[in-house]
């Protein structure tokens, strides 16, 4: 009896996992919300500019949202930044 038991624990463990894995195989286009449910999926629609890793060129800090980060167009490039403060020396230092 008890080897009946420990076979069907082991057996809804795997099932278990197998489903998990098999749900964030099939949702992985969702970007990770963890939601199986059919919903809209803009949330992950990203442009190729808001994927890549903006560091701030002061401080080094990363610049996690560059809509609404401090930014200056330098070299016809625009730079973003962490706070004004950073802008503000990075404008000091790269007077024409």
């Amino acid at each position: 009896m008890k080897r009946i038991l420990r076979f069907a624990a082991v057996a809804i463990i795997v099932v278990t996992f197998s489903c998990t894995l098999a749900a964030k195989v099939l949702w992985a286009s969702c970007g990770g919300c963890g939601s199986e449910k059919s919903h809209d999926h803009s949330h992950t629609a990203k442009t190729s500019e808001e994927k890549q890793k903006i560091t701030d060129p002061v401080c080094g800090m990363e610049v996690k949202d560059i809509t609404k980060a401090p930014r200056v167009e330098h070299d016809g490039k625009l730079v973003y930044f962490c706070s004004d403060a950073c802008k503000k020396t990075f404008r000091e230092n790269n007077k024409e």
